[in-house]
């Protein structure tokens, strides 16, 4: 096993920075999700050198967005829609398919004729302990997964977790990230291309603990000052670097697109200091819903950053585009192409907003009422605007995120300016598709 950090990099970082590399005919593809990871916990909090050398590699987007939690981000990114279209608004009720399933990300590639294959974290619709719904969702394979977190359905955490192969259900004790690891390496190493993978990490999410030394780099040292659970969890996000490095130096950047990101925003539980209570995970506050971004491989260009706005529900249109495939009808109804961007990282993109939002389902909307609480964000390439409300009490704070990033001086809404540009975001939200 690969151990010392200077291994972890050698063999697929040794590649000169000049203009975008010509795409295949089907290069292969695959993407890495690290779980409640914000773009301040990489950029520039945690030291995640692997991460820093895929974006030497490829491009690097600075204004990328996702959803505030797991699921609703999780669902955006699979099926390139809003989860407000299929009622997923915190969580799924049930791990049943939605109604009128849109085609998936993996089905888009399984029908170009690709082998597919998941490993990790699942929180998808369709129970996976059914191999049969792993298949309708488009993979061929699930190998070291888990239905959804690690603590629950009969697993305590980490090291005791219900582990999923392929329809086999069985309690492990094998680290988890470890895990995802060897699967992943195996199958990459016996199936022929073209591939596409889901590579969904548990960690950093909860339950926080140090990890084992194996998924740490040689001479790595968690600290034990006073914010215990903050120093947990960047060791966590370091064992996901590691890993990514172990798995990266197998991949051919020449014949592979790889993309990482992150699914959403910081765990309040892992929060830097207590300014930032209630503007991590779960809230469409930047520190819950801008997640860093990193894309690679033929026809993306090298050693750049983007300022182009970019949200988990362009997945599907952006890498059908970059690797030649073609999109089914019905998919990422909300998704659109950022092919251009990755191989021009200058131009601005096709989005002038994205949209952000975490809603909670209760017995009111059964009843025909509205969800108790709302919190949902238009961003602009300059502005945002928050509404948010409990128990039915609606607040709108617009923020110019150049001049207050860290949004903590809303915009006086008394001025002719500001009221006017209120009103262009505040008629963007209500022309969203209505949520069922």
């Amino acid at each position: 096993m690969i151990r010392t950090f200077a291994a972890c990099l050698a063999g697929w970082f040794l590649v000169e920075l000049v203009s975008a590399r010509e795409p295949l005919d089907a290069p292969n593809v695959v993407v890495f999700i690290a779980d409640d990871v914000s773009w301040s916990d990489v950029w520039p909090a945690v030291p995640t050198p692997n991460v820093q050398r895929l974006a030497e590699a490829g491009v690097t987007f600075r204004r990328a967005y996702a959803m505030p939690n797991c699921i609703t981000s999780r669902y955006a990114t699979f099926f390139g829609r809003m989860g407000r279209r299929e009622a997923v608004g915190s969580e799924y009720k049930s791990y049943l398919a939605p109604e009128g399933k849109a085609p998936s990300l993996a089905e888009v590639f399984r029908a170009a004729g690709y082998a597919t294959a998941a490993f990790g974290k699942w929180h998808l619709p369709a129970d996976p302990t059914d191999h049969e719904n792993v298949i309708s969702s488009g993979f061929q394979h699930l190998r070291a997964g888990s239905a959804a977190n690690l603590k629950g359905r009969g697993g305590k955490g980490y090291r005791h977790w219900q582990r999923i192969d392929d329809g086999q259900v069985g309690l492990s004790r094998e680290y988890p990230t470890t895990a995802l690891r060897d699967e992943f390496l195996s199958w990459w190493a016996k199936e022929a291309g073209p591939k596409f993978a889901w590579v969904a990490f548990h960690a950093p999410h909860q339950p926080l603990h140090d990890p084992p030394s194996e998924v740490l780099p040689e001479g790595y040292e968690i600290r034990r000052g006073g914010k215990r659970l903050r120093e947990q969890y960047e060791a966590m996000v370091v064992s996901v670097d590691t890993v990514l490095g172990e798995m990266l130096a197998r991949i051919d950047l020449e014949e592979t697109i790889v993309l990482f990101f992150g699914d959403n925003g910081t765990p309040p539980i892992a929060r830097l200091s207590n300014d930032e209570r209630g503007r991590l995970k779960g809230t469409t506050f930047e520190g819950g819903v801008r997640v860093p971004v990193v894309l690679a491989g033929p026809g993306v260009a090298q050693g750049k950053e983007s300022r182009a706005l970019v949200h988990v529900m362009d997945w599907i249109p952006s890498l059908a585009d970059l690797a030649g495939v073609d999109v089914l009808e019905g998919a990422a109804a909300d998704g659109v192409s950022f092919a251009e961007v990755a191989r021009d990282p200058d131009v601005e993109g096709p989005r002038t907003e994205v949209f952000v939002e975490r809603y909670e389902q209760d017995a009111s909307k059964e009843k025909g009422g509205s969800p108790s609480h709302v919190d949902v964000s238009v961003i602009t390439r300059r502005y945002k605007l928050r509404r948010s409300s409990l128990s039915h009490r609606w607040q709108d704070h617009l923020y110019d995120l150049d001049s207050d990033p860290e949004e903590r001086s809303p915009l006086d809404l008394s001025s002719d300016e500001n009221k006017a540009i209120h009103a262009r975001l505040a008629k963007l939200l209500d022309e969203l598709p209505p949520r069922r």
